[in-house]
């Protein structure tokens, strides 16, 4: 539910059903489980701003590849996640582009998509479009140190 303790929770819901029903709020035509929505984000609502509700929103950490794919024709590079099988997205990566594709390297990092995201900002400068970068050959290898070497 996201409070300290079932009794705060229950608190607010009461409160805010009594209120809810004084200001003729209560029973409008809405589907129990939309109500129960509605009720739960101002219980939420309220709680925040009394201090408390202390569970902070869960962070995307997941464990995967970083890769380095170089666009031959053009000399641009994606740098992107998977999070299995590398191969299987080269090949995909491949069938979608009419120019071919060659992989640079891989590296297995704990947090994929954070590391992704420090790689994307560091290089925005060099960004053409999405995920697809004018990298210099200095800038790929500082990619590569970046992430730890591991085979697919």
């Amino acid at each position: 539910m996201g409070y300290k303790d079932k009794e705060t929770e229950r608190a607010y819901q009461r409160e805010y059903k009594r209120k809810a029903r004084a200001e003729g709020r209560y029973n409008y035509p809405v589907e129990p489980t939309e109500a129960r929505k509605v009720y739960r984000r101002e219980y939420q609502r309220q709680a925040r701003a009394a201090g408390k509700y202390n569970y902070p929103r869960k962070r995307n950490i997941h464990a995967g590849y970083i890769y380095v794919i170089l666009e031959e024709e053009t000399g641009r590079h994606k740098i992107g996640v998977v999070l299995r099988n590398m191969a299987a997205r080269l090949a995909a990566m491949q069938s979608d582009n009419s120019s071919p594709l060659r992989l640079i390297g891989t590296g297995y990092v704990d947090d994929v998509y954070g590391r992704e995201k420090d790689f994307h900002t560091t290089y925005a400068s060099k960004r053409v479009r999405g995920e697809w970068f004018q990298l210099t050959p200095e800038d790929v290898a500082a990619i590569l140190e970046g992430i730890a070497p591991h085979g697919n």
